[in-house]
């Protein structure tokens, strides 16, 4: 719980860093740039430091400059940071807000309907989307935003638990639409420790890495988890399932006969790393069942 001195002066940088997945100079830099009040640190400022975080390395096209390099939060930042602010402090928010930034400006939308149209009109242009009102919603204790509600970040700790992964991987999932965080179920236990499985691995000649929280997946991991999900619906999910990940191509087998067909005949020299979907399934419970309180 939060101490007396926290409810009056808010949240130590490190806590609120912890709260944000970031290290702790965001924060310093944040309060240094006067995007939010040192002295006061809550639930907002967590979701305004971990959007200046991800924006701070953002390069657009035709711009040099290494993202690494330190600078003063340009002005198109600002206002997205402003936006996002704006967007946790409206009446209209909720898991669904997200904050689009561009070089021209930013907007919220608040409903799926809208982020898609919007999504449509800005088809030609670089945009960078940040799930802010998701993020609000999983803000751990006592860090809640108002409207956050409880049932949806206890939904998403449920799943991660039963994974065995971090709240951060879901969350990364989520933001690059390979689950919906409002209709969590078994499958996404799976999605995410085949997540847990592929996410850094580096093939020989070819390096895929992840550069922070927000940024995604590389393509075939993305293929990977889609072939994931695709098996799990299948009709001839067995506890043999496997799918297959490699630099190119994702690949189902649901019997033992499939996969060794497919070693010898297709795969020929690539790497490849199996993900046993089935027996993960066969061998994974209801995690909202099991997290049900007992009934006397």
């Amino acid at each position: 719980m939060s101490s007396p001195t926290d409810a009056r002066f808010g949240h130590t940088p490190h806590r609120v860093a912890t709260a944000a997945d970031v290290n702790t100079r965001w924060v310093s830099g944040a309060i240094n740039e006067g995007l939010v009040d040192g002295s006061a640190l809550e639930g907002e400022d967590v979701i305004v430091i971990r959007s200046y975080a991800f924006l701070d390395r953002v390069v657009w096209p035709g711009e040099r400059r290494d993202p690494k390099d330190s600078r003063q939060t340009a002005l198109w930042q600002k206002l997205a940071l402003n936006t996002v602010r704006d967007a946790l402090t409206s009446p209209e928010t909720n898991p669904d807000t997200v904050v689009w930034a561009s070089k021209e400006g930013a907007v919220s939308t608040h409903t799926p309907q809208d982020a898609a149209a919007y999504a449509a009109r800005t088809s030609d242009r670089t945009v960078v989307k940040l799930p802010v009102g998701s993020w609000a919603a999983a803000l751990p204790h006592p860090f809640e935003i108002r409207y956050a509600t409880r049932d949806f970040d206890e939904d998403t700790r449920i799943v991660s638990r039963a994974a065995g992964t971090p709240l951060s991987l879901l969350h990364r999932l989520a933001a690059a639409d390979l689950t919906d965080l409002h209709r969590l179920s078994t499958h996404d236990v799976i999605v995410l420790k085949a997540a847990a499985s592929l996410d850094g691995v580096a093939w020989s000649q070819t390096t895929f890495t992840t550069t922070g929280l927000h940024q995604g997946f590389a393509t075939w991991v993305s293929a990977a988890l889609q072939a994931v999900r695709q098996a799990l619906t299948h009709p001839e999910l067995s506890i043999h399932t496997s799918v297959w990940a490699t630099p190119n191509v994702a690949v189902v087998t649901h019997t033992t006969g499939d996969a060794a067909k497919w070693l010898i005949d297709d795969l020929n020299d690539q790497p490849v790393i199996r993900l046993p979907v089935g027996a993960w399934a066969h061998n994974t419970s209801d995690p909202f069942l099991d997290a049900s309180p007992a009934v006397g």
